[in-house]
């Protein structure tokens, strides 16, 4: 049995005699459909032949009708009361710092925990890192963010960071942080 190619299954059967050259059953309407065909690709091919034609175009739009809304809408709205506060509380915190944080950042890490001689030293002894490593004294230590006292700088200019009680107090909005750079 012959394969289907498009050779033979357009013009019909090939003859499966091998005595007998393939003979190809070709009529009138198979040769219009060629013509037809061929014409049709050479319109396309070339994009120079339009026509008009009407068309109608519907857009279908879904509409869902819930039988117990309650079930779908009162967790949302639950879980944005939850959240709604302590978003409230979160803006009130940046307003009330006048400073932004950048999450993660390593940099921030370092720029914050230096300046106090005492946090580095107590630091020193848990430099490998682990839970092991930390010493007592770190741990017991009471820490805080804000402005080291006795540290001003020229033109005015404090210095913010962790620190113990002792040596940092409260950050005053307004103020002038970090070193001056013309210096």
């Amino acid at each position: 049995m012959i394969d289907n190619t498009r050779f033979n299954a357009a013009f019909g059967k090939l003859s499966a005699s091998t005595s007998s050259p393939p003979a190809f059953n070709v009529t009138q309407d198979l040769l219009n459909d060629y013509l037809f065909n061929m014409t049709y690709s050479v319109m396309v091919a070339l994009g120079t032949w339009s026509t008009t034609s009407n068309a109608t175009i519907s857009t279908a739009t879904n509409v869902y009708r819930l039988s117990s809304p309650l079930v779908l809408i009162l967790p949302y709205f639950l879980s944005l009361a939850l959240a709604l506060p302590f978003m409230l509380i979160g803006c009130i915190a940046l307003v009330k710092n006048g400073v932004s944080a950048m999450d993660g950042s390593f940099e921030q890490i370092i720029t914050t925990s230096t300046g106090s001689s005492v946090l580095d030293r107590a630091a020193a002894g848990g430099c490998l890192g682990g839970y092991e490593s930390v010493p007592t004294e770190l741990r017991d230590l009471k820490i805080r963010f804000g402005e080291f006292i006795g540290r001003d700088g020229p033109g005015g200019i404090k210095r913010a960071g962790f620190g113990t009680e002792s040596e940092v107090i409260a950050l005053r909005k307004g103020a002038k942080y970090g070193i001056a750079r013309w210096l």
